[in-house]
């Protein structure tokens, strides 16, 4: 358990420790904030490449959140790295000879604090990651909407939706499972949808969004009915 009061310096060595041994769970702590940081930066930059390579004629860039998520990441690496040198160099940095002790808390308390943000910063970005996919890019190929790391194939596509302001994309995911997402009409992206939104074969429809998606295997139950006999009377 990581001790923030009496901390000193390990015997023989500038690094931070406790009763003269080596405080590791600053150096694991650290480690583990590079670590998950690269993880999160190299599996970001394999979608992004993906995306990026995907022919597709209709596509945009959420410029400023890949730059937010970027810099995210290096503050991140940043941190573990700092956290790591910081303990390594505790005594040479922090240290005096009049009041060793007090030292090595000072020390123990920048370090702690370096680490938590770091780890605060990898929360953030990942947060960003999963519930805001759909800011760092759209594209609309010939099957599906394509986002840096997800996709919705047009044939899972229930409905379209314009209420109070913003555009709702109902679909199914595999076969039973309803989801949505939302598009702030006022948004660059919400812009650029609804000027694309033909290349999905789909319409924007004005209606209530929640009321739909409460009702949603209801209505696509019906709708796909309805489009069935609408064929079966065309072949007639």
């Amino acid at each position: 358990m990581i001790q923030f009061l009496s901390n000193t310096w390990v015997n023989g060595s500038n690094q931070l420790g406790k009763d003269g041994e080596a405080n590791i769970q600053i150096l694991i702590l650290g480690v583990i904030i590079i670590v998950v940081s690269l993880i999160l930066s190299l599996t970001f930059a394999k979608y992004l490449y993906d995306f990026k390579k995907n022919e597709s004629k209709h596509k945009i860039y959420g410029v400023n959140f890949i730059i937010m998520f970027a810099i995210s990441n290096v503050i991140a690496i940043f941190s573990g790295i700092l956290a790591i040198i910081l303990f390594s160099s505790a005594k040479t940095i922090f240290g005096s000879g009049s009041n060793i002790d007090n030292g090595a808390n000072v020390a123990f308390a920048v370090i702690v604090a370096i680490i938590a943000i770091g780890f605060a910063v990898i929360v953030g970005s990942s947060v960003l990651l999963w519930f805001g996919i759909y800011k760092f890019g759209i594209a609309l190929d010939d099957e599906k909407i394509l986002f840096i790391g997800e996709k919705i194939a047009y044939s899972k596509i229930t409905k379209i939706i314009d209420d109070k302001g913003k555009i709702y994309i109902n679909y199914l995911q595999g076969i039973r499972t309803n989801k949505r997402f939302k598009l702030s009409k006022s948004s660059v992206m919400g812009q650029w949808f609804i000027q694309n939104v033909s290349a999905t074969g789909h319409s924007i429809e004005i209606m209530n969004a929640d009321e739909y998606f409460k009702n949603m295997n209801v209505l696509a139950k019906k709708e796909l009915e309805d489009k069935q006999n609408q064929k079966s009377k065309d072949k007639k």
